[in-house]
């Protein structure tokens, strides 16, 4: 850790020892009927960060989404899910999963070139600002 002129414990790149990361994802996508494409995609990763006195601080990072698409003759609905951490960081020390999800409807008009869609994100409320507390040796934040 690096303490300011203020003395606020500061973590940068300057001062983190080393970073270790691994992690995997898979996607899968389906179409039941022609018109239709369902959309999983996963990944997780597991990130290590040693800091110069030998600390360690180890976070995981899921992320899980799916996705529909129905396209019939004059229409085109789809809709969007997902689920990963709100907050993430070298200083995390809790993981929690936020979902969040999208609905859109939307049609082309081949004559004029015009596309008019209609998209509601944001449909679990679970955007915007979000409470954190950060902690260690001699700080609070």
């Amino acid at each position: 850790m690096t303490v300011s002129e203020d003395g606020v414990a500061v973590s940068s790149f300057a001062n983190i020892g080393g970073r270790q990361s691994w992690g995997a994802n898979g996607m899968l996508f389906l179409s039941p009927i022609r018109s239709m494409t369902i959309g999983v995609t996963a990944s997780y990763s597991r990130n290590t960060v040693i800091l110069p006195g030998g600390l360690r601080n180890v976070f995981d990072f899921p992320n899980l989404s799916a996705s529909v698409t129905w396209s019939p003759k004059w229409i085109e609905l789809s809709g969007m899910l997902s689920l990963r951490p709100s907050l993430n960081s070298v200083q995390t020390a809790k993981l929690i999963m936020e979902p969040s999800g999208e609905l859109s409807v939307s049609r082309y008009f081949t004559k004029p070139h015009l596309g008019v869609a209609l998209t509601m994100s944001d449909v679990f409320h679970s955007g915007g600002m979000k409470e954190s507390v950060i902690q260690g040796a001699g700080f609070i934040q």
